[in-house]
């Protein structure tokens, strides 16, 4: 199982260098913001694969809920910003196409945040 966490844990951190390089050679600003996100989740699964190696097990939840806290941030972000465009361009038409992704996140949200900790 060490073996496994090891190999792991090196392949995030080479996802996590490469993400960095990216993020940081982009210049504008909104295309850095809107991947921040992602760069939030990646830390958070590479500080949970070290504990997990390290042995600290009941600490890496704390990470699992940043994780999956910055993936709905970004999730209902990018559907906000979605439904809003449509509506300012008045393409109506696109609304209920988003209204599965809405009930989908939703609905997660529920499972991952509201339901486990009951």
């Amino acid at each position: 199982m060490k073996k496994y966490s090891i190999a792991n844990l090196i392949s995030i951190l080479l996802a996590n260098v490469f993400f960095l390089f990216i993020f940081i050679s982009i210049q504008n600003r909104t295309a850095q913001f809107m991947l921040l996100p992602f760069f939030i989740c990646f830390l958070a699964s590479l500080w949970k694969e070290i504990l997990f190696v390290m042995g600290k097990e009941e600490y890496t939840k704390i990470f699992s809920k940043i994780y999956v806290l910055s993936f709905f941030v970004f999730w209902f972000s990018f559907l906000s910003i979605f439904t809003y465009d449509s509506i300012q361009k008045q393409s109506y038409s696109l609304i209920p196409f988003s209204i599965p992704f809405w009930l989908a996140g939703i609905y997660f949200f529920y499972q991952e945040m509201i339901k486990k900790k009951k």
